[in-house]
């Protein structure tokens, strides 16, 4: 077990954390497992992913060892028996075709649902995340499933299992793929998936924020504000709306390593991570050990609300959440009566107090924020 955090919850507001259950095969330090989550970090805890089996319109364990995984947070539940853990399915790896099928007809919805509910009691979860990237076009197959899983889901009401979902930030995506009166009416909590708004594959690259609360200039509508109060004037409850932030960077690598503010010129997505091991993303332990290390320099964007980092010397840029931008937005979900935050993934975190601000800088710093 890591480092240990103070015990209590904290007030009403959830703070839903994904675990995803590659994060292991990292090798050495940044290797992480359900063993090294402190049960009382998160209220919610969301597993990454399940398998979806079209076929026979069920779910089954994805990794190897994933029902060993399951009995950690078994066990983490017994710790603190308020944490709930949920499994997700879907992703983007998954993409739409899959749930195209699962969801084709009424009976196929209502087995699904059954063999859910079945798999979660006998693994001792708590409830489904469903990750459909996107149902666009498929407005009206989206909440047929969320109804059918939401009527199962109830039928025992001495055991009502929780239902939310992972719903998009962009505001074409949101419109073209979500009826959302019709799924409020169905999800417990909706995880708003604010982050990637911006990224290297926007042309002519520039470097951005892409999890920025607020735009940066009036005519850019790729903000963490958009995007909530698009949800909430279109009938989303605030209290169901629980803001995404992620514990990753996205970057980009300079023109000119002497232009390093937000908005300049930019060649290419920035260097893999040794551990994401993707161009264009960097880990929040990755940014915050560089930046430790005196190889990087931070920023902040006051009208956005977030920081950024750099290092002139290899060209490299990125735009990420840190305890600061955390904490202005615990304010923004408190001033909004948000139902809370989320954070994308756990296994990104400073985990390893690498950086000396303590374990889990930013979930913790989003928690005291929010008490």
């Amino acid at each position: 077990m890591i480092e240990t955090l103070p015990a209590e919850n904290g007030d009403s507001k959830k703070v839903v954390c994904y675990f995803t259950n590659w994060s292991q095969y990292r090798s050495g330090e940044w290797s992480f497992k359900a063993k090294d989550i402190n049960a009382h970090l998160c209220t919610h805890i969301i597993i990454a992913f399940a398998r979806l089996d079209w076929q026979n319109l069920d779910i089954q364990p994805l990794e190897w060892n994933d029902e060993a995984t399951y009995a950690v947070f078994r066990e983490l539940k017994v710790e603190n028996p308020e944490l709930k853990v949920l499994v997700a399915v879907g992703g983007w790896n998954v993409g739409s075709w899959t749930f195209s099928q699962l969801t084709a007809t009424e009976t196929s919805r209502r087995i699904f649902a059954e063999n859910v509910v079945q798999f979660l009691n006998k693994e001792g979860l708590d409830g489904l995340d469903v990750d459909w990237e996107y149902p666009v076009d498929a407005q009206q197959q989206f909440s047929e499933l969320l109804e059918a899983l939401h009527l199962e889901f109830h039928k025992d009401p001495s055991n009502a299992l929780l239902l939310s979902a992972a719903l998009s930030a962009g505001v074409g995506t949101i419109s073209s793929s979500y009826d959302i009166p019709t799924i409020a009416k169905y999800l417990d909590f909706a995880n708003i998936m604010a982050y990637d708004l911006r990224g290297a594959w926007e042309i002519p690259r520039r470097t951005a924020m892409h999890s920025a609360l607020y735009p940066g200039d009036a005519s850019d509508t790729s903000t963490v504000d958009s995007a909530i109060r698009y949800y909430m004037d279109r009938g989303m409850p605030s209290h169901k709306l629980i803001l995404g932030i992620p514990l990753y960077g996205r970057g980009w690598t300079l023109t000119d390593p002497q232009s390093t503010s937000v908005g300049s010129s930019a060649d290419a997505p920035s260097i893999a991570g040794a551990f994401s091991r993707e161009e264009g993303i960097l880990f929040y332990f990755e940014i915050c050990t560089a930046v430790e290390s005196d190889a990087w320099i931070e920023g902040f964007d006051d009208d956005q609300k977030s920081p950024f980092a750099y290092s002139s010397e290899s060209k490299q840029w990125v735009g990420y959440d840190d305890q600061k931008s955390a904490e202005i937005k615990a304010e923004y979900i408190v001033d909004l009566e948000l139902g809370g935050a989320m954070f994308w993934e756990l296994g990104s975190a400073d985990f390893r107090n690498a950086c000396g601000d303590g374990v889990f800088p930013v979930i913790t710093a989003m928690k005291d924020a929010l008490n």
